[in-house]
């Protein structure tokens, strides 16, 4: 019998110092890393994602141009769209025939694009697939990101 307790010792010893000690270390090591990780916060969001858009064709009967973002989509009538936000809405116009949609801090996969005229005819409608690319900020803390600019043919 004598011979078998001191066969055990040995291994109860090892579970019941050594492992608790190595899981405490180890313990320390994830507490650690995640207090560092919440201390590095992300700084303030500062930055606003647009969509370039060039319009070409006939460009004298452009009045507006709406858009919406996401699948499935349909963009609004001008009238409407002035009052929407983040990918919906209405696209401010530069004066030369490129529009600019402001979609925020998203990043949406897809916009559909509609041209009117002056009494609200739909004179084109498009939809893009959008590819994003971060030109700032990290992946974690999010940043500012561009895609390829967008040409809406006007019949």
């Amino acid at each position: 019998m004598a011979a078998m307790r001191d066969s055990v010792t040995p291994r109860r010893h090892v579970e019941l110092v050594l492992v608790p000690i190595v899981a405490a270390i180890a313990m320390a090591f994830v507490v650690g890393a995640i207090m560092l990780h919440r201390d590095g916060t992300c700084p303030a969001a500062g930055w606003s994602n647009a969509v370039k858009v060039a319009t070409h064709g006939n460009l004298d009967d452009v009045a507006a141009v709406t858009s919406c973002a996401g699948l499935g989509c349909v963009p609004q009538g001008p009238s409407f769209a002035n009052r929407a936000k983040n990918g919906v809405g209405l696209l401010v116009d530069d004066g030369r025939g490129k529009f600019v949609l402001n979609v925020g801090m998203a990043d949406p996969t897809s916009v559909t694009l509609r041209a009117f005229d002056s009494s609200g005819r739909v004179l084109a409608q498009q939809r893009y697939e959008l590819n994003w690319t971060r030109v700032g900020g990290t992946q974690e803390c999010g940043g500012p990101m561009v895609t390829d600019q967008l040409a809406l043919a006007i019949p």
